[in-house]
């Protein structure tokens, strides 16, 4: 995102970037993010690392926004991009299409009481079955009666 002409220079300008591939470039990412909540300001982590580009709901969780929350004692509210794979598609920039785009907020996760490592993967594997659940149900509603 950080490449394309003007969107790049605000992108940058607001988002914390995440190298993977550099321990100390991740370590860096984490202290800012901790930096941000202790000022009371609300982050948004997307977990998945990327676009999606499987067949399933959701792709694996990273740690790291899971330990960044026990560590803070930051509750989560997961957010729901329903239509994501329809209006921004991970093929390329050219894809966008027009169309409504679903937001749905789930019930906030407390993280109070989480404080070990076996703590951190319980909460993401809690935040994953919610998320999973609430696209599958938001993607595929009944047929009303």
């Amino acid at each position: 995102m950080v490449r394309y002409p003007v969107f790049g220079i605000i992108y940058r300008a607001a988002v914390i970037l995440v190298d993977r591939s550099d321990a100390g470039h991740r370590a860096k990412s984490v202290r800012a993010l901790k930096a941000a909540v202790k000022r009371g300001i609300s982050i948004f982590i997307f977990p998945e690392g990327t676009f999606n580009e499987t067949d399933k709901p959701l792709k694996d969780f990273y740690d790291g926004a899971f330990r960044t929350a026990v560590e803070t004692q930051t509750p989560i509210k997961p957010i729901l991009f329903v239509d994501n794979n329809e209006r921004l598609c991970w093929r390329s920039i050219f894809s966008l299409t027009p169309g409504i785009c679903r937001c749905v907020y789930l019930d906030e996760i407390a993280v109070d009481g989480y404080t070990t490592k076996e703590a951190v993967q319980t909460l993401k594997k809690m935040v994953f079955k919610k998320m999973e659940e609430g696209l599958i149900r938001y993607r595929n509603p009944k047929p009303s009666a």
